[in-house]
């Protein structure tokens, strides 16, 4: 019983992603201002942290990982709150 209704939910979570969780934008880092991922990589850097950047499996969304005393966390900005927006808030969170 228990397993038909993990099975349905795991069935009902794939038709979500696959219908409205759809990236209609894709995310491009390369379309960032180079400024503005510089000046975080250097205030997280300056802090002793670290941090990646990349984009979910559908290339909908970007993601940043904050790596800081053995701690991670990550942030994901899909492409219509406003990449360079978040950018900057993130890099005032940091100050």
């Amino acid at each position: 019983m228990a397993a038909d209704v993990k099975k349905e939910n795991a069935i009902a979570r794939r038709k979500r992603r696959k219908s409205k969780d759809v990236a209609t934008e894709t995310a491009d880092w390369g379309s960032v201002s180079p400024q503005l991922i510089s000046d975080l990589i250097a205030i997280v850097t300056s802090q002793g942290g670290a941090i990646s950047f990349g984009y979910t499996r559908d290339g909908g969304a970007y993601y940043l990982s904050y790596f800081m005393d053995g701690q991670s966390d990550k942030t994901y900005i899909r492409p219509t709150e406003g990449i360079e927006d978040t950018l900057a808030d993130e890099i005032l969170s940091w100050q």
